[in-house]
């Protein structure tokens, strides 16, 4: 197998800003895009998670994804991507959806050398190169480790 083909192959990636950085996840996790919306907050639960929503009769949890991310510069959010996990929906909440790109797999480096401070990263898919910009390109599919995903699935709604 050649594998200059697979550096041809081009994904579609939803960008979107939290504080002053542009971030991008592949296009196929987001469920849909809402406009910004205040969760019902629920005790005792850990500080990125917000609360819980009602789409459309769905009942779906919020996690703030700045301060998942650890982003201190947080603008007012404006929308919310929703995307399916193994314990059901949850949005996350963003300062401004952009646009939707290809981006090349050649233009994706992944997974840099990086140093990270012990905390589990298996979100972070690299980065990546859209014209003169780079991007942090992640995956909501791992944005929670799975033990939080339990902490979140067995908190009342």
């Amino acid at each position: 197998m050649n594998n200059d083909s697979t550096k041809d192959t081009a994904h579609k990636y939803l960008i979107y800003q939290l504080g002053r950085e542009n971030f991008a996840t592949p296009l196929i996790e987001v469920r849909e895009v809402i406009e910004y919306r205040d969760a019902k907050p629920i005790p005792h639960t850990s500080s990125f998670f917000k609360g819980v929503i009602n789409i459309r009769g769905e009942i779906v949890g919020v996690l703030d994804l700045r301060e998942r991310l650890n982003i201190k510069e947080a603008g007012e959010p404006m929308a919310q991507l929703i995307f399916e996990t193994d314990n059901g929906p949850l949005a996350a909440v963003v300062d401004r959806v952009h646009s939707v790109t290809v981006i090349m797999e050649k233009d994706l480096e992944r997974r840099p050398a990086v140093h990270s401070a012990g905390e589990d990263r298996a979100y972070f898919l690299g980065v990546g190169k859209v014209e003169d910009r780079l991007l942090t390109v992640v995956t909501l599919r791992k944005i929670l480790t799975p033990e939080q995903l339990i902490d979140l699935s067995s908190q009342p709604k």
